[in-house]
């Protein structure tokens, strides 16, 4: 007999109010403190992810991004839906840019990321951070 895998998907909308990242934070933590967790790094690790792509739809887009979690056993994927069906660009680093690098942040810390279209409805762009 095989173990169940513990999947879980869950999701939530975010107003178009950055103020409201710091809700988004405690959704994102709450669902992710009730499983067994390596590392507080990685818990916050996500958070930060997390809050990059929503800031990017945000003011990017005009819709009211959705963001999904689903967490596997070892693997947990954030995903944020728009309208919007522009793919994201991973822009060269530029410190004099006070926006901008959101995204080289995700690049940097996720263990992947992309973005794909959803015909007719914008697009989703995901991350995965290891668990442990």
């Amino acid at each position: 007999m095989t173990e169940p895998v513990d999947l879980r998907t869950e999701a939530t909308s975010v107003s178009r109010d950055l103020a409201d990242l710091a809700r988004l934070r405690e959704w994102l933590s709450d669902r992710l403190r009730r499983r067994p967790f390596g590392s507080e790094d990685v818990l916050q690790d996500i958070l930060v992810m997390a809050s990059e792509l929503v800031s990017n739809a945000v003011l990017h887009t005009k819709s009211l991004p959705t963001v999904t979690l689903t967490v596997l056993p070892d693997v947990v994927r954030v995903a944020v839906h728009d309208d919007d069906p522009r793919l994201p660009v991973l822009e060269p680093l530029d410190v004099r840019r006070a926006r901008g690098n959101g995204l080289r942040i995700v690049d940097a810390w996720a263990e992947q990321w992309g973005s794909y279209l959803v015909p007719g409805d914008g697009k989703e762009v995901w991350f995965t951070a290891r668990r442990w």
